[in-house]
């Protein structure tokens, strides 16, 4: 897994990648441990993409950044009202 800080489009997870980064997994993740490591590595790399944004290094129309194939997109089925109960 890991954070992404995208540019942002109409279509949903769609927008250049302007930054990326993995996190490795060890399977014994819970998600209230996860998040919060997930988020300050998220936050840390927006930041510090922020400056090559600024500066056109990195724009909307893919200039510096990682366009996302659309042929390589997978769709999840929509989940049911019983999936959501917790």
């Amino acid at each position: 897994t890991g954070v992404s800080v995208l540019f942002t489009v109409l279509e949903m997870d769609a927008g250049p990648i302007a930054a990326q980064e993995e996190y490795e997994l060890n399977g014994n993740e819970k998600a209230d441990e996860l998040l919060p490591i997930l988020f300050e590595r998220g936050s840390r790399l927006l930041v510090d993409t922020l400056p090559a944004v600024w500066s056109g290094d990195k724009t909307q129309d893919g200039t510096g950044c990682v366009l996302q194939d659309e042929e390589a997109v997978t769709h999840a089925a929509k989940m049911s009202k019983e999936e959501g109960e917790l």
